[in-house]
């Protein structure tokens, strides 16, 4: 977002961060009292979807104690699979529903979603590839790496194959969000 006059909230916090630095000289050599641009900066604006709220303790229970997810009732296997990663990893729903299986990786024993651009994948920034660990939970008691190895098995080379590239941009999550956001969510009250 810019201002009026065309510069953006960043570009004037560095010429703040400039201003404050030549006065702090001026400052350390006596030639002024005070640095007024000292502690100067603009907050930047948050975009939509910066500002949307968290999910709260109740708003998990509803999710994850629903009758679909305690019968496991969904009628796509992502349906359950990327609301409950998306819990335990923090990974953002894109980095989820583009998962090849060959991303699913054992590092020094313990089972991780490993998070990089190979095969055409996309990520937001250069340093969102990683090597995420997967919580016990995942891993041993509902066997995520299983599930992967089966689909390979079964010839597939992405874990959630059902999900395909939509939108701007060709997002693999397009799907999932939408199913999450306008029918998920509205099913079990929240």
């Amino acid at each position: 977002p810019t201002l009026r006059g065309g510069l953006s909230v960043s570009a004037i916090n560095r010429y703040l961060m400039n201003a404050s630095a030549l006065f702090a000289h001026g400052v350390r050599h006596h030639f002024m009292g005070i640095n007024p641009a000292e502690g100067q900066k603009l907050d930047k604006e948050k975009r939509p979807f910066e500002e949307r709220p968290i999910f709260g303790p109740d708003d998990l229970v509803k999710i994850f104690k629903s009758k679909k997810y305690v019968e496991d009732d969904f009628i796509q296997p992502f349906m359950f699979w990327v609301p409950i990663l998306g819990l335990y990893t923090g990974c953002r729903i894109e980095e989820i529903c583009q998962l090849f299986c060959s991303d699913i990786v054992a590092n020094e024993g313990v089972w991780c979603l490993d998070i990089n651009t190979k095969d055409g994948k996309k990520l937001k920034n250069a340093h969102s590839k990683r090597l995420v660990p997967l919580h016990p939970f995942l891993s041993e008691t509902l066997d995520f790496p299983g599930y992967a190895k089966q689909q390979a098995e079964k010839g597939h080379q992405r874990v959630f194959h059902e999900l395909k590239k939509i939108g701007k941009g060709g997002k693999y999550a397009h799907a999932a969000g939408k199913w999450f956001n306008e029918r998920y969510k509205k099913q079990i009250g929240l």
